[in-house]
């Protein structure tokens, strides 16, 4: 059974050959430093990092990355070592996140090597942090445990190395950081910038794998309103290119571990025709996988769609308020109150006025377009946790072997563009509960709904959600206990209770609420 950590819990671990995963939504530098009774590092020697990523007992990446497996054997580590504290970093000088605050919360796992989990921990509560100590191995009376640690530190690396004692820790930190800057090619990017126009910016080099121990570059690839999710087969990867010839030894070269029909770089869009929009492409973004590169290619949307709807309501506001300043400046003139000259005042304002209103809605109708196009190419690839319950997707369902990335919980539209949908996706697992509202202050719709009707329809919704939870997740992985207490939900979970996935039949009744 594994055990669900938050900050400063600590577990029993059952076993000594270990694997410690990483899953964050960005790249990160993952190391580990080894301590004696006190905690303390007694040198360079103790600390496994991207430029000596190997130590008795221990393995860790040699470049930043979104996920990691670091290897832990806890009988063949130093003798004195007490402790082995796990380190996260964001990457400097790279033009990517600089705080823990603007990226998804990182998830890490302690496993066995069969891949079974011991203890899960998500790092949440980060804000100006750069480096975090995320958990530590202990040795407690001859037993090993694992405490959720999750220490920030917003001096990054430096800081926390020299919390742990480490001599001339600005210095290490330093050369740290450029050992991942020369491994930068074979790291997971960030999803690439947009332009204030709307096309990314596409980067030269894309991302490689992360596994191999010490691959060279991957040769580069050819160039708010929300509504319950009710919206074709996922696409496939572009053909892969032939692998060329592997330098050997006896070419002077290093040999290529590279798996030549892995592609981690996003697919490159058909030629534009001339004076028109990039014809958008499913997977226009960057990651290790395809679900990784269509949840950045969607995050992508949602940020374009808030700049250009904030762009186009402010430029209306202000078209407003200047109307509005200079009637009050023609209409304080006693003269302009006499003849037609007051209606010439307004007249001219409000013509103004509409000029510019009209100015920001054909950029707007021009940024939504483009959204609109983006959103028909993406919504038939996406996979089913991403995927509405209309996409054909669901019919070749079958159970997944692992958890996805994130999980769609409903659409995000406008008042201003009815049929542009982009679709809203939390990451997993679930760093929160998601809460349903029936009540009538809800929104101004919920407001023209009676009462018995908005609860019959939130209760519906949790229902959609806990389906989709269930069907997106490997088995056993989480139970779902339902507590009814009136007896009312009946319709609503009839079909999760006929399926048999709920871990009991809906608890009603005060000694149904007491029994769960």
């Amino acid at each position: 059974m594994t055990a669900e950590l938050v900050r400063g819990q600590n577990h029993t671990l059952p076993q000594t050959r270990l694997e410690i995963r990483v899953s964050a939504g960005t790249p990160v530098v993952a190391g580990a430093t080894l301590g004696d009774e006190r905690g303390t590092v007694r040198g360079v020697e103790w600390i496994a990092h991207p430029g000596s990523p190997q130590l008795p007992g221990l393995e860790v990446s040699q470049q930043a990355a979104a996920d990691h497996r670091l290897a832990v054997d806890l009988e063949a580590l130093p003798d004195g070592v007490h402790r082995v504290t796990v380190l996260l970093a964001l990457p400097v000088g790279v033009g990517g996140p600089t705080r823990f605050g603007a990226v998804p919360a990182p998830f890490v796992a302690v496993t066995g090597l069969d891949g079974a989990e011991i203890a899960t921990f998500t790092l949440t509560g980060l804000d100006a942090e750069s480096a975090v100590s995320a958990l530590e191995l202990y040795r407690r009376q001859d037993a090993w445990k694992v405490r959720a640690v999750g220490q920030g530190y917003a001096g990054g690396l430096a800081e926390m190395l020299a919390d742990q004692g480490v001599a001339e820790a600005a210095g290490l930190a330093g050369s740290i950081q450029e050992a991942v800057t020369r491994s930068l090619a074979r790291s997971v990017a960030p999803p690439p910038p947009r332009t204030p126009g709307g096309d990314r910016v596409r980067h030269p080099t894309g991302a490689a794998d992360h596994r191999p121990p010490t691959p060279p570059p991957a040769p580069e690839p050819p160039e708010p309103l929300t509504d319950p999710a009710t919206t074709g087969p996922a696409q496939t990867a572009p053909p892969h290119p032939a692998p060329g010839p592997a330098a050997g030894p006896s070419g002077g070269g290093p040999i290529n571990y590279a798996h030549p029909g892995r592609q981690h770089a996003a697919p490159t869009a058909p030629p534009a025709q001339p004076g028109q929009p990039a014809q958008p492409v499913a997977g226009d973004a960057t990651g290790w996988s395809m679900d990784e590169r269509l949840y950045n290619q969607i995050w992508g949307m949602f940020e374009d769609l808030a700049r250009a709807v904030a762009a186009y309501r402010s430029a209306v506001d202000f078209a407003e308020s200047r109307m509005d300043q200079e009637l009050d400046r023609a209409l304080s003139d006693p003269r302009n109150r006499i003849g037609g000259a007051g209606d010439r005042a307004r007249e001219t304002a409000r013509a103004k006025r509409d000029e510019l209103t009209s100015r920001a809605r054909e950029a707007l109708d021009r940024d939504l377009a483009q959204l609109a196009a983006e959103s028909a190419v993406v919504e038939p690839a996406l996979p089913a946790a991403y995927a509405g319950w209309g996409n054909p997707v669901w019919h070749a369902h079958r159970i997944p072997m692992e958890i996805p990335m994130a999980l769609r919980i409903g659409d995000l539209h406008l008042p201003e563009r009815t049929d542009l949908r982009i679709p809203l996706l939390v990451r997993l697992p679930l760093e929160r509960g998601i809460w349903v509202d029936s009540g009538r202050a809800a929104s101004e719709a919920a407001a023209l709904i009676d009462t018995d009707r908005l609860r019959r329809l939130a209760m519906e919704t949790a229902v959609a959600h806990a389906a989709r939870l269930l069907a997106v997740y490997p088995p056993g992985e989480f139970a779902v206990h339902v507590i009814d207490p009136a007896g009312s939900a009946a319709g609503p979970l009839a079909p999760l209770v006929e399926a048999g996935v709920l871990a009991g039949p809906p608890a009603a009744g005060p000694g149904g609420v007491a029994s769960v």
